[in-house]
C-alpha cells in the first residue's frame, strides 16, 4: 500500500525513486527497505515531506473507489525501540463535503 502509494506520487511529480532516495539522503536500497514495510513513523512522515502529502496519505488503500470502510493493516517500526509494531486503520471514504 504504502509503495504504491509512493510511486504514484512519484509519477505525479515526474520523479524516480533515485531522486526521492537522494532528497531522503538515503540509497535507493535503503528506500526500497522501508517502503517494503521496513519503515518508522518518523520516516513516512520525512517520505511524506520530501513528497509534499501528508504521511496519512501514502497509508490510505490505493483502491479506494468502494464506499463502504475496510479496516488495512501496516506495520511499522517504534523509531525507539525498534519494536514492530501494526495499526489497524479504517478509512472512510465517503465525500466529506457536507455543503450540499
Amino acid at each position: 500500500m504504502i509503495k504504491d502509494n509512493v510511486k504514484k506520487r512519484l509519477k505525479e511529480l515526474n520523479l524516480s525513486q533515485n531522486d526521492l532516495a537522494d532528497k531522503l539522503g538515503v540509497t535507493r536500497q535503503t528506500l526500497n527497505y522501508y517502503l517494503n514495510g521496513n519503515i518508522t513513523i518518523s520516516k513516512l512522515a520525512e517520505i511524506a515531506d520530501a513528497l509534499g502529502v501528508h504521511a496519512f496519505q501514502l497509508i490510505q488503500p490505493t483502491n479506494t473507489q468502494s464506499r463502504k470502510p475496510e479496516p488495512h493493516e501496516i506495520r511499522v517500526s517504534c523509531p525507539h525501540c525498534k519494536s514492530r509494531i501494526s495499526l489497524l486503520i479504517s478509512i472512510d471514504t465517503k465525500d466529506q463535503d457536507n455543503t450540499k
